[in-house]
């Protein structure tokens, strides 16, 4: 035998026996998502009954809230330039005064002007604010509200209650919308026309102080010109007179082609003086708009269509039907478990 001692060949070992480690409640094997939708749908399908009921119910609530909730009523008006024969006193007036003015002008600008203004007026948030703040509408919606909160109702109210819109150029239409909301028709009729003849009276008042400005200085500028008329004619005769006294040959002729002149243009200018007194006396009335179509013609309600209230309360009811559903499901299999 060798001196090198036999050693035993290794045995192989057993690998260690695999341990079983706890698996994650969400966690799948490969394709195992498939068959858990595929149960999920099962389980829904079950309670097909509970989610119909749910949906049902839902739709019918939504439905009679929105149809029987307080809506608003919306009242629209249009408005353009008034026509010339509304305006046949006024024009009358501002064209005689134009005539002693030397000035020739036109009657439809005039009557564009004035719509400009009343257009502008009639779209300033300022002016809507302070006219809905006197109106008994106002009072009544923010009865019993603090200050701010009073603010805030009239501040929403002139931007989305009380609008103003331009002429649509898309459409062509050559008018501005008026449109007012109230919760009942008669009080939004009420306000959009009372609003109308408040902005009227407004621009009128306006022009009418500018026109009887203008035509003071008018008169002011005529009596002065008859005063240095007089005073000219005055000069005049003292001169001749102390001509008389002097010793002459000739006697000369009191007045004169001078005298003449002066005496024509005195009563001239006393005719356009008075005049001009009795046109800056006459009160004049005017609008300066015209309705293109009465506000009592286009009133409604604002209400959305009733096939869009069923759509959106068959929406929230599957939506409310799925989640009970899936509550209910997930309770049972917790106790089954």
């Amino acid at each position: 035998m060798s001196d090198m001692t036999q050693q035993p060949l290794p045995l192989p070992v057993d690998p260690a026996p695999p341990v079983d480690r706890p698996r994650h409640p969400h966690a799948y094997d490969d394709g195992s998502d498939e068959m858990d939708r595929f149960a999920l749908l099962c389980r829904l399908w079950g309670s097909k009954w509970l989610i119909l009921l749910v949906t049902l119910v839902t739709t019918l609530i939504v439905d009679t809230y929105a149809l029987t909730a307080t809506a608003p009523w919306t009242v629209r008006a249009y408005v353009a330039p008034p026509q010339l024969a509304q305006l046949e006193d006024y024009l009358a007036r501002r064209q005689a005064v134009d005539r002693v003015s030397g000035i020739n002008a036109d009657p439809q600008a005039i009557a564009n002007h004035l719509f400009s203004q009343f257009t502008q007026r009639m779209a300033s948030p300022n002016e809507k604010r302070a006219y809905l703040s006197t109106t008994d509408y106002a009072n009544q919606q923010t009865e019993g509200m603090d200050p701010q909160a009073r603010e805030a109702w009239l501040t929403e109210m002139a931007d989305n209650g009380l609008v103003v819109s331009p002429p649509d150029e898309k459409n062509t239409l050559p008018y501005f919308t008026l449109s007012v909301s109230a919760d009942n028709p008669q009080a939004a009729l009420a306000l959009l026309t009372d609003y109308v003849d408040r902005i009227n009276d407004k621009v009128m008042a306006k022009d009418e102080a500018e026109f009887r400005h203008h035509v003071e200085a008018m008169i002011l500028a005529r009596q002065k010109a008859q005063q240095d008329i007089n005073n000219s004619l005055q000069t005049n005769r003292d001169n001749q007179w102390g001509d008389l006294a002097r010793p002459s040959t000739t006697v000369p002729l009191i007045g004169g082609e001078n005298d003449s002149a002066n005496s024509v243009g005195q009563r001239e200018t006393g005719r356009v003086l008075n005049l001009l007194e009795q046109l800056g006396q006459q009160p004049v009335t005017a609008q300066g708009y015209r309705y293109e179509m009465s506000p009592d013609e286009d009133v409604k309600k604002d209400r959305p269509s009733k096939a869009l209230i069923l759509g959106l309360g068959a929406l929230l009811g599957s939506i409310l039907g799925l989640g009970l559903a899936l509550a209910l499901d997930s309770v049972t299999r917790y106790r089954r478990d």
